[in-house]
């Protein structure tokens, strides 16, 4: 039997199909129209809701660039690198830019001020930055550009901007997932709980989340078992038990995150069990396998913990050619040097640089866990 039909013998009886089992498929798909809709009704929900109304009963979005930039990179990190919601291509990719305004608006409505408040009001930090701007541009003529003066008057919404940051440059999935959750649930029930007018989020809301749910489908998952597959075609010959075991070993480093050596060793002797293979060859073919698997193939990296051998798959095997993913990483990283920067240079700090040695403890943290994004972002991407 030939390479290729090992391969699609055993994937085909090891591995669901992904694409296929969740999401939206196409545009004959009723669910794309279902997905549609909810979307629809949701921003009709947030453009009717008096938050984002003037005086006069009109709908005016002049939120903070802050806001509307954190709800950008927070959904194309969803949609486009960490691919939660299918393909991003056809139907998918129509649902997943038309996701963009209600998410927008969503995120406005639980983090921002209302239109009316936006444009009467403004935070106490807001106004001595305003006077410190005048003062400086009466004595050097030096005018702060509007960026600058948006993100320090908006340290909030900055200050939350950084923790999405921070969570989306994370290396696993699911507490990438779980933390932008958690950062989106707390204000999500804040405003719900203590806000006005709330009937109009909470419809918007459960209309925007139903038609995510429609939507799911974690493609970085059917990614990897292609890339998988694409990796053994390389090799012109080997028998049906080691790819069944390579196969195995990869599934269940997908589902748990990690495999340990004795479930290797389990995977080994189940496949090898029709073979007349001495107890004690069983370890040699598993530690034959892992080395093909890791030097060979690239498949996996190993680790040595207290309780053995750890493999994992690696990560380069869930990332795709997709050239939207550049649209969720780069924004991410040129803000955030720009926060950086900024917090750097401004008198704003956390720890007062008059205190000797502790002054500059948050400017060089803020500094690391900079650089060390923007290393985890683009290793993430361009790792071969």
């Amino acid at each position: 039997m030939s390479v290729k039909r090992l391969i699609g013998k055993a994937s085909d009886a090891l591995f669901s199909p992904v694409e296929n089992s969740k999401g939206v498929t196409s545009f004959k798909s009723v669910k794309f129209y279902i997905v549609l809709v909810l979307y629809s009704v949701s921003t009709i929900f947030f453009v009717r809701d008096p938050f984002f109304q003037d005086r006069l009963g009109e709908f005016h979005l002049i939120q903070s660039s802050v806001i509307l930039f954190s709800a950008l990179v927070v959904m194309a990190s969803l949609h486009w690198e960490l691919l939660l919601f299918g393909r991003p291509s056809g139907a998918n990719l129509v649902l997943q830019l038309t996701s963009l305004i209600p998410f927008m608006l969503f995120y406005a409505r639980i983090t921002g001020k209302s239109t009316i408040d936006a444009t009467e009001e403004g935070s106490l930090l807001g106004k001595a930055f305003d006077w410190a701007q005048q003062g400086m541009a009466k004595l050097s003529g030096f005018s702060t550009p509007a960026w600058v003066t948006d993100i320090l008057q908006n340290w909030q919404c900055t200050l939350l901007l950084v923790l999405f940051l921070l969570v989306l440059s994370v290396r696993y999935t699911k507490v990438k997932t779980g933390a932008v959750i958690l950062l989106l649930v707390i204000p999500f029930f804040n405003t719900l709980t203590t806000g006005t007018e709330r009937w109009y989020l909470a419809g918007a809301a459960l209309s925007l989340f139903a038609g995510l749910a429609l939507q799911f489908n974690h493609y970085a998952r059917h990614i990897y078992f292609i890339n998988i597959i694409n990796a053994l075609k390389e090799r012109k010959e080997m028998d049906e038990s080691f790819v069944r075991c390579v196969m195995r070993i990869m599934k269940k480093a997908d589902e748990e995150g990690q495999i340990q050596e004795n479930e290797v060793l389990d995977i080994v002797k189940n496949e090898y069990s029709s073979y007349p293979v001495a107890p004690g060859d069983i370890r040699l073919i598993s530690g034959e396998i892992v080395r093909n698997m890791m030097n060979e193939f690239n498949l996996i990296t190993i680790r040595l913990t207290g309780s053995g051998m750890m493999a994992e798959a690696n990560s380069r095997l869930y990332n795709g050619d997709n050239m939207l993913t550049y649209v969720a990483i780069l924004p991410r990283i040129v803000v955030l040097l720009l926060i950086t920067v900024v917090f750097i240079i401004s008198p704003l700090d956390v720890i007062p640089d008059a205190l000797p040695f502790v002054g500059v403890l948050d400017d060089m943290a803020l500094t690391v866990f900079s650089f060390m994004a923007t290393k985890n972002a683009l290793e993430a991407k361009h790792e071969k």
